[in-house]
């Protein structure tokens, strides 16, 4: 009796387990998009999707996503998702420099209680030259100003009429 009552507390205990191990499905990347410029750096941005099926202990089911650039991390960061939907959530992440040329692209992955449950190893945004320089707001402010006081001069300017 002793015997069959420890293999079934054993059973539960490592129920329990199992079910605390199990991880959200449906794991994907859409949207995915972005740019590497010559000097100015390069961005990342898109969507991660999953299903949440486990409780983490918070009443969520938490995956960690990260993005990686020749062995270095560049950016982690948890979504917390609703249990039984699914769960969408956006990146839009800015890095100064070129994509290292150790490896072809970023490495984007994400992770469920620990365990890599899909991954980009290469994610190359398009190349594209540095975008032209745009005017600082004190350059629009005089812009408009000048435009103000140049309509404003002409509004007022009296027209005379001579007769013969």
């Amino acid at each position: 009796m002793r015997k069959t009552v420890l293999m079934g507390a054993a059973a539960f205990v490592a129920l329990g387990v199992a079910s605390q191990a199990g991880a959200a499905t449906g794991f994907s990347f859409e949207n995915l998009g972005g740019a590497e410029y010559d000097t100015i750096g390069f961005n990342i941005v898109g969507d991660a999707v999953f299903t949440g099926d486990t409780d983490d202990g918070s009443g969520t089911d938490d995956v960690t996503f990260e993005i990686w650039d020749d062995g270095t991390q560049l950016f982690s960061t948890s979504f917390a998702g609703v249990i039984g939907v699914e769960n969408t959530f956006h990146f839009d992440e800015w890095f100064p420099g070129l994509i290292k040329q150790g490896a072809a692209g970023v490495g984007l992955y994400l992770y469920d209680n620990g365990a890599l449950v899909l991954s980009i190893g290469n994610y190359n945004p398009p190349h594209l030259p540095d975008p032209g320089a745009i005017p600082e707001p004190a350059t629009w402010a005089m812009l408009v100003s000048g435009f103000a006081l140049a309509g404003a001069a002409m509004r007022t300017r009296r027209q005379r009429v001579n007769f013969a």
